[in-house]
C-alpha cells in the first residue's frame, strides 16, 4: 500500500547542513514540489527553540567575523562608513534569519506542536534505553521530546508524516510504517 505524506517535519540538523539558508537548492525543491498551503509542516517547539538557538549562534559568528575584518589591514586604513556594533550586526542578522524562516513556513499549512505528545511514553524510551536513547547517546531529550509530539500528531490525525533529516534517531519511525524518513 502506497502512502502519500500529508504532513513535513524537517529536522534541525537538516536546516544546519543548508547552511541554516532558505534560498539553497533543497530548500526551493521543497517549495517548488508541494503547491502553497498543500502540506503541513509540523513545527515542533523544541525543534524551533533549537533552530532559533542555531540563529543566534550563526549571527554571532557572522557579526564577530565582520567585525573583525574591519579591524584587519588594510580594510581598517580605509576610510569607510562606521560600522554598527557587534549587537547591532547580530541583531539584524536574526532578524534577517527570522524573516526567512518565516517566509518559508508561509508556503505551507503550518501546525505548531507542544514540547511532548506523551511525556511518559519519553521517559519509558529513557529508562528502557530505546530509540532515541542508546547507552552511547543517554541524553537525546530533545529528539525523544520531538519524536513524541509527532507521534501524537500522527495518532491524533492518521497523518502521513515525511520526516527530512539525517538522524538515525528518526529511522524508528520508518520501521513503524507511519513515516517516511528521506534524507
Amino acid at each position: 500500500m502506497r502512502h502519500v505524506p500529508t504532513s513535513l517535519y524537517i529536522d534541525t540538523e537538516f536546516f544546519k547542513r543548508q547552511g541554516l539558508r532558505f534560498d539553497t537548492k533543497a530548500f526551493n525543491a521543497l517549495t517548488g514540489t508541494f503547491a502553497k498551503g498543500g502540506l503541513r509542516l509540523l513545527v515542533p517547539t523544541i525543534m524551533e527553540r533549537e533552530l532559533l538557538r542555531h540563529f543566534a549562534r550563526e549571527a554571532e559568528k557572522a557579526a564577530n567575523a565582520v567585525t573583525n575584518a574591519h579591524k584587519e589591514y588594510p580594510v581598517n586604513k580605509l576610510a569607510l562608513a562606521k560600522l554598527p556594533s557587534h549587537e547591532e550586526l547580530k541583531t539584524k542578522c536574526i532578524e534577517e534569519m527570522n524573516r526567512q524562516w518565516t517566509s518559508f513556513k508561509e508556503h505551507f499549512v503550518v501546525e505548531n506542536l507542544p514540547i511532548a505528545g506523551n511525556l511518559e511514553d519519553v521517559v519509558d524510551w529513557y529508562f528502557e534505553i530505546r530509540p532515541p536513547f542508546s547507552e552511547k547517546k543517554p541524553k537525546e531529550f530533545p529528539d525523544a521530546f520531538i519524536i513524541s509530539a509527532l507521534d501524537h500528531y500522527h495518532k491524533q490525525h492518521h497523518a502521513n508524516i515525511a520526516v527530512i533529516g539525517f538522524d538515525g534517531d528518526f529511522s524508528r519511525l520508518r520501521e513503524q510504517a507511519l513515516y517516511f524518513v528521506f534524507p
